[in-house]
């Protein structure tokens, strides 16, 4: 692995011409192998959809088709299209799971309307950036589509390695999106250098899950009250409040089977997101509100000061984050840092954790019988937040009066790019231009094992959205969970005032495996959270010392719209 890296970070820095890159991937055995070697390994694959029967997932995925070629959002595909075959590359989520679900499913549909051919690649995760950027630099073009994690842009506007997309948008050959109900966030990450680059499908963001039934239940509040001399706060708006529920419930038998039961479930494997896990904690340790929600040196800002790159990774918010992290790792499994994400969501799902706080499949997962048994037992909100925020402009913790809540796009937030290797750009934007199309994106959205998240306006209730109630129930969706569900997405895209920025400069990859190896040593018990933080912020000034500090300091500056 870190033959790949540097031979990235050579790539990155314009050391090494094509030749020279060829020869060296070459010899790593980075080509010369069949794609369709890619090894499987999904996220999560269930068999039906979110109300659990195959015939309700098929019958409204035909309704949501019949709608988008009844629309006047339907495009007038080109007779050129007829007879070519697009090449998706994707994240490995396995045929009928997380990301890559969505295009084997939607694949048929596709290709009768178009007359062309789809070709799904499933790359396993930690592949992807590697296998992308190989195809791209030796001039393969095996990938049309390259449908990836958000924060690869930066990587891939650094090299000019993709095409904008915003050429297609007023052509009548193609498939019209409202760009306008995408949640401004979201938006963000599809756009650089003044083009949209992406089309919207997945929107990334973690909330926190509990048990409403059990911590609404009178017993449990009695026994609560008894010993902290409060009620139990549902939903818990700070992780102080959060840990002392959580710790309440550990090993107590409040279950279905009266069996004990765990605080907290979470996926924290190394090497399978769960760093994120952590960030989604921190930002509200470090992300000072102020200066009218904009940034400046040292309000609204969390991975590097804008004006030095100096990491803020090791800064106290981040240490006192990561400790609260490591107290609550203790209310779970003792298994849970080295669960995937199927394996932390499983336990919540089976009924046997009070809390998970993680993405959206969660929520739409626990409406399939087949994998849950929580149905209409649950609730959802936006993530907790602090009572006291780390300022770095007066050295010292600043008390707040209400919570410090932070809104997050932690994760991926899955889209697709066209590569300028790429030998179908216009099929490659017209799946993705379908795949945003409200009733398309709406059903993946609603379906349990597609991994794609809510974050446009017509997946809300109204009054604020324009989806109804019944567009949730009749796939199976128990109508109090979809709305705690589009609630809890609400708050964090629509309501909270402040934002964690999303890291999508050029280095994104390597900042991020850093940060997951060294989080994973103070969950497991090989650091304290002040080493492992200090041992990030290292590595991390290694890396901007081998990509160039300045130029990605002008990178973040202008991702996070700083002024001076």
């Amino acid at each position: 692995m870190k033959e790949y890296e540097d031979l990235f970070k050579e790539v990155a820095n314009h050391q090494l011409d094509r030749r020279s890159f060829m020869q060296k991937a070459a010899a790593l055995g980075l080509i010369g192998a069949g794609m369709s070697a890619l090894g499987t390994g999904p996220a999560f694959a269930s068999p039906a959809g979110a109300g659990g029967t195959a015939a309700a997932e098929a019958a409204t995925a035909k309704a949501a088709w019949k709608a988008l070629m009844s629309s006047s959002a339907r495009g007038k595909a080109d007779p050129a299209w007829r007879g070519k075959t697009l090449n998706i590359g994707v994240y490995d989520g396995g045929p009928k799971g997380a990301i890559s679900g969505p295009c084997y499913w939607w694949a048929p549909y596709f290709e009768q309307y178009t007359g062309a051919k789809v070709n799904v690649v499933r790359v396993p995760f930690a592949d992807l950036h590697t296998k992308f950027f190989t195809d791209i630099l030796t001039g393969a073009g095996s990938y049309d589509l390259m449908i990836g994690a958000g924060w690869f842009l930066g990587d891939y506007l650094r090299g000019h390695y993709i095409r904008p997309v915003d050429q297609y948008f007023n052509d009548p050959r193609f498939t019209k999106w409202d760009r306008g109900s995408v949640s401004s966030q979201i938006a963000r990450l599809l756009q650089g250098n003044g083009h949209w680059y992406g089309c919207r499908n997945d929107a990334d963001a973690q909330v926190l899950y509990w048990r409403n039934d059990v911590l609404t239940d009178p017993k449990w509040n009695q026994q609560f009250k008894a010993q902290h001399g409060k009620d139990i706060p549902v939903p818990p708006r700070t992780w102080e409040d959060l840990l002392q529920v959580a710790t309440f419930f550990n090993g107590k038998k409040w279950t279905k089977d009266g069996s004990p039961g765990y605080g907290i479930t979470l996926p924290l494997k190394v090497g399978e997101q769960g760093f994120f896990h952590f960030l989604s904690v921190a930002g509200s340790y470090v992300v000072l509100p102020g200066n009218n929600g904009k940034a400046d040196r040292y309000h609204n800002v969390y991975y590097f000061d804008p004006e030095t790159m100096d990491p803020l990774i090791n800064t106290p918010g981040n240490v006192r984050a990561l400790e609260t992290m490591q107290k609550l790792a203790k209310q779970g499994p003792p298994a849970m840092t080295g669960y995937a994400l199927a394996e932390g969501w499983n336990v919540f799902l089976r009924g046997k954790s009070i809390f998970v706080w993680s993405w959206g499949d969660v929520g739409a997962l626990a409406e399939d019988p087949r994998s849950s048994n929580i149905l209409g037992l649950w609730g959802a909100g936006g993530m907790p937040g602090t009572m006291e925020v780390y300022n770095r402009q007066t050295g010292k913790w600043q008390k707040m009066s209400s919570p410090n809540l932070v809104a997050n796009t932690e994760g991926a937030s899955w889209y697709g790019v066209i590569p300028i290797t790429s030998k179908q750009p216009e099929l490659a934007y017209e799946w993705s231009a379908i795949q945003a199309s409200t009733p398309i994106n709406f059903w993946n959205v609603t379906i349990g094992w597609t991994g794609i998240n809510p974050g446009s306006k017509y997946d809300y209730l109204p009054p604020f959205g324009t989806s109804r109630l019944s567009d949730w129930t009749k796939v199976g969706w128990n109508s109090s969970d979809a709305t705690a569900y589009m609630k809890a997405y609400q708050e964090n895209f629509f309501e909270y005032k402040v934002a964690q920025e999303y890291l999508q400069i050029p280095g994104a990859t390597q900042f991020f495996t850093q940060l997951d190896i060294h989080v994973s040593e103070a969950l497991t018990g090989q650091a304290t959270a002040k080493q492992a933080l200090d041992r990030t912020a290292s590595d991390w000034n290694n890396i901007l010392g081998q990509l160039g500090r300045d130029s990605l300091k002008t990178s973040y500056q202008d991702s996070i719209h700083y002024n001076k």
